[in-house]
Formats: C-alpha cells, sequence, structure tokens
C-alpha cells in the first residue's frame, strides 16, 4: 500500500480515518510510515495553521506548513500541483535522459526507440495534470532539435517535419511532445464523451425492453448503414483500420510550403460561386444544401487539383473537426465536390474522386459578424429537428461562405469523415477563418442531430501536408501599392544575403499571388 492519501471534513472524521488507517495497517502487519506522513489543514482555500496530532497508537504526525510541498503519485503538491516546480523537474530528468541515450553506442534506430519508449514517456505522464502551453511545448521540441544537432543525430537545415514522420513513410519516427500532448488531450476527451454515451445508451436500451414488452414487439432488426458520432468505435469498415483518415491536426511548422509548385500547380480557380439554387435539409446528423438538379453547378480547379471539380453540397461541422496546431474553432464547413464527368459511386472508387474545401468558422462579435452565414439564418429555426420531406429550396451565394484569403490553404490527401470514410478526398482546408456571430452559432447549436455535437475525433498525421505559398506569408497586408511595397522591402531585407536571383523570386511571386486573389475575389 503507497501512496495513501486521507480527505476529511473536520478534525474529528479526519482522527477517525487516521485510526482506521493505523488499525488496518497493524490487522495485516505492516508499519504505517507515519514519518513520510504529514496533515494539510485548508479553511476556505488556504493552508491553515494547525497542531499535528497523536493517534490512539503512539504515533505523532506533523502539520504541512504553507511552503512546503509533498509528493503523491509523483507529482508535488500543497493545495494544487506546483506546476513550475514540477515542469522543472521532469525537464531535468527529460534532458538528463535524452542526453545519457545520445552518447551511447546505441544505433540511430535504437536511440529512436528509446526516446520514444523511455525519455518521452517522463513528458506523457504529466499531460492532463500539468497544463502544458503550445509555446512551452514547440520549445521543448526546438530544444530537443538543438540537442540532437549538437549530437549529430540531426541537420539543422533538414526537414523538421521528416523527423517526426513514420518510418514507413520515409520519417526517422520521432515522437513530438507538442502532437502526443494533444494527441493525450483529445483521447482523454473521447473516452469521457464515449463513457458518457454508454451510460446514456444503456439507460435508453433498458427503457426500450420494457417498451418492447409493454407493446408486445421483439423485433430489434436495425440496418448496418446506422451510424453515430457517439460509437465511432463501432463504425465500420476502413473508418477503423485506413491508413489515410480524416480529419487531422495540421501543425503549421511542419507543413512543406510548395515553393516548386511541384504539388500546388497554380492558383484555386472558382468558377459559378455566385447565385446557387440549393435544397436545404437537417439529416438527422448535420445541416445539409444540396445542389438543386438541372441547375448550373459551381467549378472548382488550380492548385493541388488535376482537373475539373463540380461542386455538389455543402454542410457543417460543431465543433471543427479539423485542428490546426491543436487548436480548433467553434464550427467547419465542408464543400464537397466530385471529379467532374464521374457520378459519385464512381468517384468513391478513384483515389482523386472527390475534393472538399474546409472553412473554419471563428465567433465573432464585430458589426458585420454574421455576414456569411446571414443568407441562411432565416431558415435555421425550421431546420431544428430532423426534415423528412423534399426540405427547403434557396438560392445562396457559396462565395460568401470562402474563407476571405482563397488562396491561403492545406492541402492533403485523405478521407470522408464519415462512414463509409472513403480515402478518396484531396482535402482543401483554408487557414482564415470566416467570422459568425454569437446568435448564429447558438441558433446552429440548438439544431437536433442526435447530440451535443456533431464531429469526428481526429485521425494520425501520418502523411505529407502541403502548404500554399500564400498561406507561407505570416501576416499579408492590405492588397494596395503601399502594402506590396512595404512587403517587398521586407523580403529584400531579410533575403539580401542569398543574392538578386532569390530576391526576384520572392518579388514576382508576391505580386503574383496577390494578383490570383484580386482574381479569385472578383468571381
Amino acid at each position: 500500500m503507497d501512496d495513501l492519501k486521507l480527505f476529511a471534513s473536520s478534525r474529528s472524521h479526519r482522527m477517525a480515518l487516521l485510526n482506521i488507517s493505523c488499525d488496518f495497517s497493524n490487522s495485516i502487519r505492516m508499519e504505517l510510515g507515519t514519518d513520510k506522513c504529514a496533515i494539510l489543514h485548508v479553511e476556505r482555500g488556504r493552508v491553515a495553521n494547525s497542531e499535528g496530532m497523536d493517534l490512539s497508537v503512539p504515533i505523532s504526525i506533523r502539520t504541512l506548513s504553507e511552503a512546503e510541498t509533498y509528493r503523491y503519485l509523483g507529482m508535488s503538491q500543497n493545495i494544487g500541483v506546483d506546476e513550475a516546480g514540477m515542469k522543472h523537474s521532469v525537464c531535468d530528468v527529460f534532458y538528463a535522459r535524452l542526453t545519457k541515450v545520445l552518447n551511447s553506442i546505441l544505433s540511430g534506430v535504437n536511440k529512436t526507440h528509446a526516446y520514444n519508449g523511455w525519455i518521452m514517456p517522463v513528458l506523457m505522464y504529466t499531460f492532463g495534470i500539468l497544463r502544458w502551453t503550445q509555446t512551452e511545448l514547440n520549445a521543448l521540441d526546438r530544444k530537443v532539435r538543438t540537442i540532437m544537432t549538437s549530437h549529430r543525430m540531426h541537420h539543422p537545415r533538414s526537414s523538421v517535419m521528416r523527423l517526426y514522420l513514420p518510418r514507413k513513410h520515409g520519417g526517422r519516427d520521432f515522437l513530438s511532445a507538442l502532437t502526443m500532448h494533444n494527441r493525450e488531450l483529445y483521447t482523454t476527451l473521447d473516452k469521457q464523451k464515449e463513457k458518457i454515451s454508454n451510460k446514456l445508451i444503456v439507460s435508453s436500451f433498458i427503457v426500450l425492453i420494457v417498451i418492447l414488452i409493454v407493446s408486445g414487439f421483439a423485433n430489434c432488426d436495425t440496418s448496418s448503414s446506422e451510424w453515430s458520432y457517439k460509437y465511432e468505435t463501432q463504425w465500420p469498415k476502413q473508418c477503423r483500420n485506413g491508413g489515410l483518415q480524416s480529419p487531422i491536426n495540421i501543425m503549421s511548422r511542419s507543413a512543406i510550403v510548395d515553393t516548386f509548385q511541384t504539388h500546388i500547380r497554380g492558383p484555386l480557380v472558382f468558377r459559378g460561386y455566385g447565385d446557387v439554387n440549393l435544397r436545404t435539409a437537417n439529416t438527422g446528423r448535420t445541416l445539409k444544401w444540396t445542389l438543386e438538379e438541372d441547375t448550373g453547378a459551381p467549378v472548382l480547379s488550380g492548385g493541388p487539383l488535376r482537373g475539373n471539380y463540380t461542386f455538389v453540397q455543402f454542410h457543417l461541422h460543431w465543433f471543427s473537426e479539423h485542428a490546426i496546431d491543436g487548436m480548433k474553432y467553434p464550427m467547419e464547413i465542408h464543400m464537397l465536390h466530385v471529379k467532374t464527368g464521374l457520378t459519385i459511386e464512381e468517384a468513391l472508387k478513384r483515389p482523386d474522386g472527390l475534393a472538399v474545401i474546409a472553412v473554419f468558422c471563428q465567433v465573432h462579435a464585430g458589426e458585420n459578424s454574421g455576414y456569411s452565414l446571414q443568407q441562411i439564418e432565416a431558415v435555421l429555426p425550421e431546420l431544428y429537428n430532423s426534415t423528412s420531406g423534399p426540405g427547403f429550396t434557396s438560392t445562396l451565394n457559396l462565395s460568401r461562405l470562402l474563407s476571405p484569403q482563397q488562396q491561403s490553404y492545406y492541402t492533403y490527401n485523405g478521407s470522408l469523415t464519415t462512414p463509409d470514410c472513403q480515402e478518396v478526398v484531396t482535402w482543401i482546408v483554408m487557414d482564415h477563418p470566416i467570422s459568425i456571430s454569437d446568435s448564429q452559432y447558438k441558433m446552429i447549436r440548438q439544431v437536433n442531430v442526435g447530440g451535443v455535437d456533431n464531429y469526428r475525433r481526429l485521425q494520425p498525421t501520418n502523411r505529407v501536408v502541403y502548404k500554399s505559398a500564400a498561406s507561407s506569408i505570416s501576416s499579408p497586408l492590405a492588397i494596395g501599392l503601399l502594402g506590396a511595397l512595404f512587403n517587398i522591402s521586407y523580403f529584400l531585407k531579410s533575403t539580401v544575403s542569398t543574392g538578386l536571383c532569390v530576391v526576384v523570386n520572392l518579388k514576382r511571386k508576391f505580386f503574383e499571388d496577390n494578383t490570383n486573389y484580386c482574381t479569385n475575389a472578383a468571381k
């Protein structure tokens, strides 16, 4: 018996619990190590002075002062966990182990195994207990790479993304502290969500059995096509064993900027995204706007796409399904496109059959924050419950639902985020969100989709993610000439040592990107 902690509401209650512990230890002939015990007396959230106490046996326990800490399950704490001290101690052990492994005679592969299996668990034990910030974890990953560089394990100019990619995909298979932290937190949240859902289904199952018995029905056959966000572990086919599943957590530092346009060949081209005739419905899992038959369809091309893709429908997910650097948004819009000339059934059999534009939505309190969703706001109250009929028809300007910077995005190959999760999607995740109002978001949250939210948990980021050249510019200025000249002077200052050729290319790219952006915005 180790790490025993007793909570008592009063001194008499505390005395009773301690005496029970002493009697139990004596009955099993185990010595109660009172020399390591202490009493922490808390009143109204603060440590209060209290005298030590004597038990019924000749043993005395001292009182812990406000400045002292005790260790419980390896964590130093007083009223709360000593986060600063524990982070410092954990990092000391982490770096000491890292240096020891790098100085050893192990091979490169075995050093990777030692890092993932012996060094990283030192940090992972604290995830969910200590509040690590993204800045701290990024700094820790950066220091690890610096130490590895000093030990000739990592070249300073080599790809950071390759360091963390799985070996089977050409990487070195090191674990990233930031990625493991976010994965641990999301896994914990998903487990809690599933645990609550399991309790609810047990209760619902009992009620259902009672109803069946009372009504005399004994047939409880269900369709195999039925699925729910509450039970993702029961999703069929590729959803459980696929290798390129979506959504993912996109790490901006690891994404590859496609400078030479080997994957992203030119700007995205949007045609016909003005007024589009759509039919609206609550499917029971999301709100969906589907293109009306025999009407002109918007067409998407360019960027990472090879050929034209025809718009089919858009729908909503709350919270967002994708994350960027571990951060999610309140809502995400998915615009589904099928390769022009193919049916949906044919497209699901081709690796490039579908293209989906993902647009993040952030809640904003500004004056025009509701502009993007204003055109669908009026119909939302009619969609609170599932619609069994043909739905509502409306004409929407889809360009208002696109990101304000349409050429700034991440792209990767992935899957549908709902069963059967076919891995046939070219994802285009725009990294600049649109704004929605607080009242609009509250209305959407009232929609009945079988639960509070309708997003799929994050999947492993085990593939290459590309970043458009426009996305690599951290703070693009206004399109006017003064803003352009300012950015050019910045590039000239930062790249003068690399020669005139680089400057000319950067200047050309900058003006080219602005031209593409203005052209697309006009469409």
